[in-house]
């Protein structure tokens, strides 16, 4: 066997627009995979207010109701974790972990009615919301930004160097996505493991703790998806030149 000698592709953008295509493009996957599902999980939140607005118009609550409405919650809860990233999980898992998730009698304790825990039952962290929200914006556009970015530079490539620049686009962007959710992940471990001990303070400790997990998450989703690009790049390219440039004698 012998290998043909192609030459380097040419490509119109700098290295550091390269990493950062693969670095936001990890980081926005997972940031719009989460924030997509948290929006689910509040839809089903809604159904739950208005099933516990039926009960309060009736009238009529009887412990056995309030304590199934209660357990079906907790469970959805659970199901709603199980497709989130593992960026997703360790930030839900500080926020409310599942040890500790309101049973019937810790909540009537607390509230010490059942009419007082339908009227609660539904409700979600505002501030979450927002910044699922803000999240979900942000990430589509990461994500958006960085395929219409490969999309172009496949398209302007010579049409002898289409394949290769496909491949290497394609290795870029797996390359990131898997760099950025493992280390969102590792990330989040990090610096949540480093403020945990704050979770002794009630509230403060679930925000600063919760806090030092997002922020963790961000810097490593990005550092981690920038490698990982740099990588998928590269591995693309060589598998792709070491195949097309073969020749059999």
């Amino acid at each position: 066997m012998a290998t043909k000698d192609y030459g380097e592709t040419q490509f119109l953008y700098s290295p550091a627009v390269r990493v950062s295509q693969g670095a936001t493009f990890g980081l926005g996957s997972n940031l719009a995979w989460d924030a997509y599902l948290r929006s689910l999980c509040n839809q089903r939140n809604a159904a739950f207010t208005r099933l516990a607005n039926e009960l309060l118009r009736r009238g009529l609550i009887t412990e056995s109701e309030t304590r199934a409405l209660v357990d079906q919650r907790n469970r959805l809860v659970l199901e709603t974790r199980k497709p989130l990233s593992p960026f997703g999980k360790v930030y839900s898992e500080i926020l409310k972990p599942r040890h500790d998730l309101p049973t019937y009698e810790k909540l009537i304790r607390r509230k010490g009615t059942d009419q007082a825990i339908l009227q609660s039952i539904g409700k979600t962290r505002s501030y979450v919301n927002r910044l699922s929200l803000s999240m979900r914006y942000a990430g589509h556009g990461m994500v958006v930004l960085n395929l219409t970015l490969a999309v172009v530079l496949i398209t302007q490539a010579k049409p002898e160097d289409r394949a290769r620049v496909a491949i290497r686009q394609g290795g870029a962007l797996a390359g990131g996505a898997a760099g950025g959710w493992s280390g969102a992940w590792a990330g989040c471990v990090g610096l949540g493991t480093i403020a945990s001990p704050s979770l002794a303070i009630p509230y403060v400790g679930e925000i600063g703790t919760g806090g030092a997990c997002l922020v963790g998450g961000i810097l490593g989703g990005l550092g981690v998806g920038a490698a990982g690009a740099w990588f998928g790049d590269h591995a693309g390219t060589a598998t792709y030149d070491y195949i097309t440039r073969l020749e059999w004698l």
